[in-house]
């Protein structure tokens, strides 16, 4: 059975004052440690519905270095199926911690249930 997995250190329920948590599912195509990575991609979803792709990375081959994070919730990916797209300041660690926590403000969820699911790259 997966377990809900936090988006902060603090002890993680499954509802709080304001009724359950809304979590999604997460996929990670690649091994993800926790130095983190340059790319990063796999797949979401929410309540149950169609999977969504995503892609973050931290490399700026060409483009002018950023202090914060550029992320599109609306991105479409060339296979015509949506998702989330964005590049993080350089020095940013692109682990699993950062990944969940990014994905999470960009789709309006509380956490994330790590689960085996589609491959991005086929999906993409």
């Amino acid at each position: 059975m997966s377990e809900p997995v936090p988006n902060t250190p603090e002890q993680f329920a499954l509802e709080n004052q304001d009724g359950p948590r809304r979590l999604g599912e997460v996929t990670f195509d690649i091994v993800v440690p926790e130095e983190g990575v340059a790319h990063a991609e796999g797949c979401y979803r929410t309540n149950g519905g169609n999977w969504h792709v995503y892609y973050l990375t931290n490399c700026h081959s060409g483009t002018p270095q950023i202090s914060e994070p550029t992320i599109r919730s609306n991105a479409t990916f060339q296979s015509g199926l949506s998702g989330v797209s964005g590049i993080v300041p350089a020095d940013w660690i692109l682990n699993k911690k950062t990944i969940k926590k990014l994905l999470a403000e960009a789709i309006g969820v509380d956490g994330w249930i790590e689960v085996m699911g589609p491959d991005s790259l086929i999906l993409k």
